[in-house]
């Protein structure tokens, strides 16, 4: 046994010191707490651009992601430290490329609207014969508007109000939910841009009004003198004032950024509690259970094959909470072939030095929990195939 350790501990320092030489090691750093997110879409018709590749190159490496169908993205920015410049580069066929380099934050959001080429076209045209979309004479931007449709009476939520923006570039509808809520994305020369609402539902008089468009809009309807409206439901909180608090956001997988589905939600108020399930995009959205303004909320979010999240947010009238899950593992295999070996201590060890840019399974390679992969955790690996330790330190 003592031969068969000392030949095993020395060809992985024998493996470890020629593949040194042979590669320069890349720099250790944390990088999975550096989100981008957001939005792709068509510069002139503000429709989402589905299957768009967005690259990304950090001060420690580049990933590759496409986006969903409804234009979302996701992915993780392999850079150091916060504020580090990193490229973002856009491409669909049928569009020019779009390229930006910009400092990153623990969660940045970065919209791309991109410019139709016009060779190939990436979508056939249904109309030929339709009078065809004015260029966009100026940079476009993408705002955001978001917020709640009550009664004006009774500050109740209205449900299936259609609001509908006209914009500098091009004009967005949606209609509000079984909370009163709504949210859409307007095409502007500037962003922020003033923009056109109109919000119209049965049983209640027209709004027609101009507001900023990058901002939390809501808007409140007078009932009509010619229909009694259904009475909506109770305040979420007795005894609160009439305001509501929503949460939304997107759960990931923190190690390839794809959206978990069915994950559960759950949060704890000052005024009780409340959960949801995510849908197939991995997106939830439910109110907050509090009374006040910037009180605080603890979220827990579980989901099968990953550990349990909990985390504490001050909570203000719109909130958007995003959560990236670690999937469990099995300590020590690396490569994910449901053994603990050699193998996996020798990947390991290779990775670390930079002969390997990746490995299958990062969340098994720390195997003595202190935040760091080095050859440290290579060595237990193979202290642990060979028997001279029972477990690992974790």
């Amino acid at each position: 046994m003592n031969k068969k350790i000392i030949f095993i501990i020395t060809m992985l320092f024998v493996s470890v010191c020629i593949f040194s030489q042979e590669a320069t090691p890349e720099p250790v750093c944390e990088s999975i707490t550096f989100r981008a997110s957001g939005y792709i879409l068509d510069a002139e018709t503000g429709d989402p651009v589905y299957q768009a590749s967005i690259t990304v190159v950090g001060t420690s490496g580049s990933r590759t992601v496409k986006n969903l169908s409804d234009g979302y993205y996701l992915l993780f920015v392999p850079n150091c430290m916060t504020g580090d410049i990193a490229t973002f580069t856009v491409t669909m066929e049928g569009y020019d490329d779009y390229v930006i380099s910009t400092s990153v934050v623990e969660a940045t959001t970065i919209n791309f609207l991109l410019t139709y080429s016009g060779e190939p076209s990436p979508t056939p045209d249904p109309n030929p014969t339709a009078t065809p979309v004015p260029a966009v004479t100026c940079q476009p931007a993408l705002s955001n508007s978001y917020g709640y449709i009550t009664d004006a009476e009774t500050n109740e939520p209205i449900i299936g109000a259609t609001i509908f923006v006209e914009a500098s570039i091009g004009n967005s509808e949606t209609t509000s939910d079984s909370e009163g809520y709504y949210s859409l994305y307007i095409s502007t020369c500037m962003m922020g841009e003033s923009a056109v609402f109109t919000v119209t539902v049965e049983g209640y008089e027209e709004l027609v009004t101009t507001r900023g468009s990058n901002t939390n809009n809501d808007f409140a309807l007078t009932p009509s003198s010619i229909t009694n409206p259904t009475p909506g439901p109770t305040p979420i909180v007795p005894g609160c004032p009439p305001v509501v608090y929503v949460a939304q956001g997107f759960i990931t997988d923190i190690i390839t950024d794809i959206p978990i589905s069915g994950a559960a939600i759950s949060v704890e108020g000052t005024q009780g509690s409340a959960s949801t399930t995510t849908g197939s995009d991995g997106f939830y959205e439910f109110y907050v259970p509090n009374c006040n303004n910037d009180e605080t909320a603890t979220f827990t979010v579980t989901a099968a094959g990953y550990y349990t999240e909990t985390a504490t947010r001050i909570i203000s009238l719109s909130n958007i909470i995003d959560f990236a899950l670690m999937p469990q593992c099995t300590l020590g295999d690396v490569n994910v072939d449901g053994a603990i070996d050699i193998v996996d201590a020798l990947l390991l060890a290779q990775y670390y030095v930079g002969i390997q840019t990746g490995i299958d399974n990062i969340c098994a390679a720390d195997v003595n929990c202190d935040g760091t992969i080095d050859i440290i955790d290579a060595l237990l690996i193979a202290q642990y195939y060979v028997g001279l330790i029972p477990s690992f330190p974790c």
